[in-house]
Parts: structure tokens; sequence; C-alpha cells
């Protein structure tokens, strides 16, 4: 069996390495008072030719406890995540989940058709089925000549000015 030496990759291939301040940035923003906020809830999303599909985790949260508003190009997720077990936070020797109220808002690339949004809940992960407006093809329109206009001719009309 084959084992590689993670620590002299590390050293021997500059690619990888990743300052940990950039591994922190693509999990929290920074607050406006300096303090980190981790993102919550976390989002996939994925794009196809007709519409986006956004998979939302929300882990022990019903469907009830979070809005939806959909605006033009962008997405709005809101909500709180309570706590179910009443406990004594003196008594808490690690919290690594976090409680309260949240907002995440998502841009697209696209116009959404907001009447044709849809959004199901199951085992903790929302799921929601963004159609994109359509947007006119061009197409060429034929023009049909009147029955009495195929006659005229082009001093007829100036004539007629």
């Amino acid at each position: 069996m084959n084992f590689i030496n993670v620590r002299r990759l590390w050293r021997t291939t500059p690619g990888l390495r990743v300052p940990r301040h950039r591994l922190e940035d693509s999990t929290i923003e920074r607050h406006e008072a300096g303090r980190p906020r981790y993102l919550f809830p976390l989002v996939n999303i994925y794009e196809a030719a007709d519409a986006f599909v956004v998979r939302v985790e929300l882990p022990g949260m019903k469907a009830d406890e979070v809005t939806l508003d959909v605006t033009g190009d962008s997405l709005r997720l809101a909500g709180e995540r309570r706590r179910r077990l009443a406990i004594d936070e003196a008594s808490c020797r690690r919290q690594e989940r976090w409680f309260g109220q949240w907002e995440r808002e998502l841009s697209f690339p696209h116009l959404i058709d907001t009447d044709d949004v849809t959004a199901q809940m199951a085992s903790g992960t929302l799921t929601i089925h963004l159609p994109k407006v359509r947007v006119s093809q061009p197409r060429r329109v034929p023009i049909e000549p009147q029955a009495d206009e195929t006659e005229r001719s082009d001093t007829d009309v100036r004539a007629d000015d």
C-alpha cells in the first residue's frame, strides 16, 4: 500500500498552499463590527438551460420556519433556527451549532419567472426550482399583401400624398 507524505507534498507544491484566511473567507462573512459571521444556511446552486435549482441545508428546521421571496434576479431566504431543548448555557461544554435569526440573499445572472417557482422541504434539505424568464427569440414575420394593394404601383402611392 502506498502512502503519500502530505508534509512533503505540501512543502514542494506551492499551488496547494492556500492561506488560512482565504479558507475562512469561503464560509465566513465579515460583520459590520469586524466579528466573523458564519454563512447559514449553506447552499448549492445548479444551473440548467431553463432553470436554476437551489439546495439549502436546514438541519432541524421545518418548512414553516423559512420564508422565500423571489424578485427579478434574486432570491431571499430568511428564518430562525430555534433550540429544541431547554439547556442551561452554563452547563454547555461545547456548542458548534448556531441558533438565531438568519437571512441570505442570492443573485442570479438571469431573471426568474416568479410565477412558476416551486420549493419542497425533505429531510432538512430545501430544494427550490427557479425557472428562468423565457427570452423572446427573434423570428421572421411574413408580410402578406392586401388584396386591393397588389395592383398599386409606387407612383400611385405618391399621387395619394
